[in-house]
């Protein structure tokens, strides 16, 4: 599909696999984002191995013959991939990405990139296909593999802290839901009290306190790319009552939800 502008490289597949069980043994021609967001293994590449811990981006590159899939202690995981064709793997690298340095990295800030997931599949939903909405596809994917490598962190140190990132990653998955941490808790192996502590140490913020920052977070970002009102805001964050929402936003965010819209969002041309 021909573009209107061509301010990023052009997105020439998008794919989505909730369980990846296979291996993958290939010598690409293409340039592939792979973003494994639940589960992991290991990747190889030169003679070279690292561990796959979600989540965290793959990069595959024309002419490198690569291996990865899961292993124990895992079962699978699930992986969500951008493909672009081999020559723009020059505009990467012009941007700063060079492909031999990095071929994988870790999330340290989630959030972000899951705000970016979603808005690619609001695109990815829209019909029919223009392209302009192609355009606006490579805009979100390159703001994506951005979003990833803003958020960079090592790998965990062993399993219990991996335990512990399983959990963050469900709750900034299912922040829009009632999470029942104790339960995650016992079924990654602690105790809620152990749990609660570790998790303080780790993240900074008791865990009911993390889910309202992704909610409030998330409505933040709605303010702002929407015009969805405040109590539809609410209602789509779930709280039942949107009185009790926009007090909490005024007392975390230190301004009432309209000034915020009203001091953040753009204006709209016709």
């Amino acid at each position: 599909m021909p573009r209107p502008f061509t301010l990023h490289p052009a997105v020439t597949s998008i794919g989505y696999v909730p369980v990846k069980r296979d291996w993958v043994r290939c010598t690409f021609q293409t340039v592939n984002f792979s973003f494994i967001l639940r589960g992991g293994g290991e990747y190889r590449r030169n003679g070279k191995s690292w561990p796959v811990t979600a989540p965290c981006v793959l990069t595959q590159s024309p002419d490198v013959p690569v291996e990865y899939g899961f292993t124990a202690p895992w079962t699978d995981w699930e992986e969500l991939y951008v493909i672009y064709e081999g020559r723009h793997a020059a505009w990467f690298e012009a941007a700063g990405l060079d492909f031999r340095d990095r071929p994988l990295w870790h999330i340290h800030d989630v959030a972000p990139v899951l705000a970016r997931l979603r808005d690619l599949q609001l695109l990815l939903g829209e019909t029919p296909l223009t392209a302009a909405t192609a355009a606006r596809i490579d805009q979100a994917c390159v703001a994506l593999v951005l979003e990833s490598l803003l958020g960079v962190s090592a790998p965990p140190q062993d399993a219990r802290e991996q335990r512990l990132r399983d959990i963050q990653t469900y709750a900034n998955t299912h922040f829009l839901e009632a999470v029942d941490f104790p339960a995650l808790a016992r079924r990654h192996g602690f105790s809620f009290s152990t749990f609660r502590r570790l998790w303080q140490r780790s993240v900074g913020l008791p865990p009911e306190h993390y889910l309202t920052r992704l909610r409030l977070r998330e409505a933040c970002r709605l303010l702002v790319e929407t015009r969805i009102s405040v109590a539809g805001i609410a209602r789509h964050l779930r709280y039942r009552d949107p009185l009790y929402f926009s007090r909490q936003f005024h007392q975390n965010v230190g301004m009432t939800a309209t000034a915020y819209r009203t001091h953040h969002q753009m204006p709209r041309h016709p």
